[in-house]
């Protein structure tokens, strides 16, 4: 495998891109296999490569293998299918943003909710939410709520607000340096930042025309000129309401 720069989550594009990819047994942690896979490819991608190449090699050494356990990176249909082709259970978790997701989390009320072990109340609420879809299979749905992993749900969330916000800042920074031709165009402009707002709020918005005069000289006493430019300006605050339904969702 060839080793290749690229985008880094960790914003180093100038060091190289590899993954390890590995699969290892529950209750011991021993390692059952292992790749090297290109940085610069979707883990959806190299998940399903995976279990397309090397599953048939993986079940022949390890035959009383059942279920594959992986994160949300592994729930797309052609992973899915793929699997089922091959025998291979698998336990992973539904992406936020998946239709599948939203369902089961509308059904599940507080009131509805068990302790997934009876016999230890410490333990994450949950209950089932029927058969969904993955692709072509048929999966069952299980909805846990982790209390346990709300400060740090918490801390993802809020770090995206502050992201956010910094990134609205900056737009309509270049609105008030870089004006709008005209009061419609720029409220154009904040109606589609207003549009991506998902943790936080604009207020306080305002348009300031930036007027002049067609030729230049001496101009008529109280003659007002005429609007060249208009100017946004306004705030950008975290929607804290918005932040507690993201982190409780």
């Amino acid at each position: 495998m060839v080793l290749n720069q690229g985008c880094s989550r960790d914003n180093r594009p100038d060091l190289n891109q590899i993954n390890s990819l590995m699969m290892a047994d529950d209750l011991t942690r021993i390692p059952l296999f292992q790749k090297c896979v290109s940085g610069n490819v979707s883990d959806k991608i190299s998940f399903r490569n995976t279990i397309m190449d090397y599953m048939p090699l993986i079940r022949s050494q390890f035959d009383e293998l059942r279920y594959v356990v992986a994160d949300s990176a592994f729930c797309t249909s052609g992973i899915a299918n793929e699997a089922a082709r091959h025998g291979v259970w698998f336990v992973t978790r539904i992406p936020d943003r998946s239709g599948e997701a939203a369902e089961c989390i509308a059904q599940a009320h507080p009131e509805m909710l068990s302790h997934v072990d009876p016999d230890d109340p410490s333990s994450p609420m949950a209950m089932w939410s029927g058969k969904g879809m993955i692709g072509s299979q048929e999966v069952l749905e299980l909805v846990v709520r982790n209390e346990k992993l709300e400060s740090r749900k918490r801390s993802s969330v809020e770090k995206k607000a502050r992201k956010e916000r910094e990134d609205l800042e900056s737009r309509l920074g270049k609105l008030r340096t870089r004006p709008c031709k005209c009061k419609a165009d720029a409220e154009k402009c904040v109606a589609e930042l207003q549009d991506r707002l998902r943790l936080c709020r604009i207020t306080g918005v305002e348009y300031e025309e930036v007027r002049g005069y067609p030729r230049r000289g001496r101009h008529k006493e109280g003659d007002p000129g005429i609007v060249k430019a208009v100017k946004v300006t306004a705030a950008v605050e975290i929607d804290t309401g918005a932040v507690e339904e993201q982190v409780n969702k």
